[in-house]
């Protein structure tokens, strides 16, 4: 076992450096100091938390009850975190440092997982819990504060357990604990979660009437209670995310691009891992390739694992997939069914060497299938820069992070705590801005979720790509010519035509290839230091 053992430690020691130098290679110096910030979207979720705990409301805006936001259940958490005496920057690097704990979380349950579903080899755990703890997507939304990491290890926790019972385990409360947790985490964890209680009372006879009435009443208290309360507090039946997301737009055309982009992940991140299955079956004599070889004892650990993975699948062609599908290859809501996939990949690896090659020759070819599997997993975004994925670059989007604090600041040393300002990023700025703000896309207004969406603005004229979830829906004749922002910071490259007709009363200045307007005679903003202390800024890297 002594190997075991120094593999293990080995694993341990490297993925908390990496974890910690991912984290410090998201923060930057700004005028000297160093601020640490989270990925935009969970910013937003960041001023909601922040509002809660100051008493103010589960709000973006005091005195404003719109809900911007998915995932009740991790603003919640990020409030709590929020109540420590810690400030705006340090309160993200705790978020970031309490996300790093939940994926090593995530990490040991792929390692148990992947260890049951190879008949209880744990080098095949560990290779396992070594692609899912360096597998990028899952890093990356994780550490940048989203509540991706979260469901990631309640839904892998959840899949091992149920795997335990379908191998003879008793019925566990804790599995509904797990799942009721995920779906108040996020709502649509409710489908995965659906997926796993359906397949339980299938397979299991015996159980088959608890898992049924735990399954329902999970369902029912979790989103029932969420209605409720969103009706009481909003005055909504659903978010308001749901309103900008999935209205005013057709639905073929929105599942054309889901679809577009799911097959353009399937193909990128297993093309290869399949081409090598079919080399073994090929080369070295397998049986054929069917979903009962999977595993030899059961192919029913592996059915659900591909069961909960296809219905992440499904639910991604049907919203029209995420705004970040360049980003890094796998969206936020395909990738919280990865770790279980994964380790299902490295039991499948393990199960083929043991099957088909000597003893001997076991060792390095199953280092070769390590290395294969690694690869495939995380260098298909952008090959020609491999060192995105292992941090000597910064991670995505800090370049925009340190802007966005950089502005924030200085809109807030040049304005009066009352004033307006409207942003198109509606995170890290209004945050670390801390005035009242207006949503330029509509995230956080009811207005401008309720609108039909733009057309012809995105795909480069095919219309399989022209929805952007999230990114189509503006009325500045609205926002700016109503609303009458003090500030107004930047519209959508896309719109950019749309607004110039009310930007007439506003002084500009760029930062940065970001434009800057502040109205003209307003008393709760000076321009002039504002232009000051854009053109000052000596922003640092790390």
């Amino acid at each position: 076992m002594r190997p075991l053992r120094v593999c293990t430690t080995a694993l341990t020691l490297g993925l908390a450096v990496y974890y910690a130098w991912f984290i410090f290679q998201t923060s930057f110096l700004i005028w000297g100091q160093r601020y640490f910030c989270l990925f935009d979207d969970a910013m937003v979720s960041m001023r909601y938390a922040r509002n809660l705990a100051l008493g103010n409301g589960l709000v973006w805006n005091v005195g404003e009850r719109v809900e911007g936001i998915s995932n009740l259940g991790w603003t919640l958490l990020l409030s709590l975190i929020s109540l420590l005496p810690l400030g705006d920057s340090l309160t993200c690097l705790a978020v970031q440092v309490i996300s790093a704990c939940i994926l090593s979380g995530t990490v040991y349950c792929a390692f148990g997982l992947a260890r049951q579903m190879a008949g209880g080899n744990s080098f095949a755990g560990l290779v396992g819990a070594f692609l899912v703890g360096t597998y990028f997507p899952l890093v990356n939304w994780t550490l940048q504060g989203m509540e991706v990491g979260l469901l990631s290890f309640l839904l892998t926790a959840c899949i091992w357990q149920a795997c335990r019972e379908l191998k003879g385990a008793s019925f566990s409360r804790w599995l509904y604990v797990g799942l009721a947790v995920a779906v108040l985490v996020r709502m649509d964890a409710v489908l995965p979660a659906a997926v796993i209680c359906g397949f339980l009372a299938w397979q299991g006879p015996k159980d088959r009437k608890r898992h049924l009435i735990w399954g329902i009443g999970t369902a029912i208290v979790c989103l029932g209670g969420q209605t409720l309360f969103r009706y009481a507090y909003y005055g909504d039946i659903l978010p308001n995310t749901y309103y900008l997301k999935l209205t005013g737009f057709p639905t073929v055309n929105r599942m054309a691009r889901g679809a577009w982009c799911t097959a353009r992940f399937l193909v990128m991140t297993f093309a290869l891992l399949g081409v090598v299955e079919v080399a073994f079956r090929l080369v070295l004599g397998g049986t054929t390739l069917r979903l009962r070889n999977l595993m030899p004892e059961s192919s029913r650990p592996a059915g659900l694992v591909l069961l909960v993975f296809g219905g992440q699948i499904a639910y991604n062609i049907y919203i029209g997939a995420d705004a970040w599908e360049a980003l890094d290859g796998c969206n936020r809501f395909v990738t919280i069914a990865m770790p279980s996939l994964i380790a299902l990949v490295a039991a499948r690896g393990w199960k083929l060497c043991e099957g088909t090659i000597a003893d001997r020759a076991r060792f390095p070819v199953a280092l070769l299938l390590l290395a294969v599997a690694w690869t495939n997993l995380n260098f298909h975004k952008d090959p020609r820069h491999p060192d995105t994925y292992v941090v000597f670059r910064r991670p995505f989007f800090v370049a925009e992070n340190r802007r966005n604090v950089e502005l924030a600041l200085a809109v807030k040393s040049a304005t009066q705590p009352g004033a307006k300002v409207a942003v198109d990023w509606a995170g890290a700025i209004p945050y670390f801005m801390d005035r009242p703000a207006i949503d330029l896309l509509g995230k956080s207004d009811h207005h401008v979720a309720r609108l039909p969406m733009h057309r012809g603005v995105m795909g480069d004229g095919a219309w399989w790509k022209e929805f952007y979830p999230g990114h189509l829906k503006w009325d500045y004749g609205y926002s700016i010519g109503q609303r009458q922002p003090d500030v107004v910071l930047a519209t959508w490259g896309k719109s950019v035509g749309d607004s110039a007709a009310f930007l007439g009363p506003y002084d500009r200045t760029e930062f940065e290839g970001f434009s800057v307007y502040g109205r003209i005679g307003s008393s709760r903003v000076d321009f002039s230091k504002l232009r000051q202390l854009l053109g000052a800024g000596q922003s640092e890297s790390p």
